[in-house]
């Protein structure tokens, strides 16, 4: 059961893997050039707001609830990719079998809807709304996940992402 785990850091990267753009190609290029960036040491912390899995006790859902992301992530954004705007956002999710359905980001807001293929093991579905500046972000995202016969896991969680510092080599 390690799709659950992973569902996190899917949505802290969300905004990539775009195979199929939703708007015309230079509206989507002209928002995804609107803001550059600031390079730099950024961590991301996930606050799991709901998890609900089908067949699960409950107890073992508060467990896994419990478990999910509780230390912050941090990564480092380098100039190149910090130059690259809102598509470095979406470099970052670029894995997977995924299709954006919508991805709007102008304005400092993004909103997009995404489809990933597990590849046999399920579809996974996400919903982002949320804000973003130079140096960093602020994400709600609803996810849901097909489970087989047992049905579908359903998973709201809130991500934020901040510029803490400069890289250290």
């Amino acid at each position: 059961m390690r799709l659950p785990i992973v569902l996190p850091l899917f949505v802290l990267l969300l905004l990539g893997a775009c195979n199929k753009p939703a708007e015309p190609a230079a509206k989507a290029a002209a928002a995804l050039d609107e803001v550059q960036f600031k390079p730099g040491l950024y961590q991301t912390k996930v606050e799991i707001k709901q998890l609900d899995m089908p067949g699960m006790p409950p107890q073992v859902v508060a467990m896994m609830k419990s478990k999910m992301l509780t230390q912050p992530l941090t990564y480092c954004l380098t100039p190149e990719d910090a130059a690259k705007g809102v598509q470095a956002m979406k470099e970052r999710m670029g894995t997977g079998q995924c299709r954006f359905d919508k991805f709007n980001a102008s304005g400092g807001t993004i909103d997009s809807d995404m489809t990933c293929n597990g590849g046999g093991k399920g579809e996974m579905h996400a919903v982002v709304h949320g804000t973003y500046t130079e140096t960093g972000n602020v994400m709600a995202a609803s996810v849901d996940v097909g489970m087989g016969p047992t049905g579908k896991m359903h998973m709201e969680q809130a991500t934020t992402t901040t510029r803490i510092g400069d890289c250290t080599k």
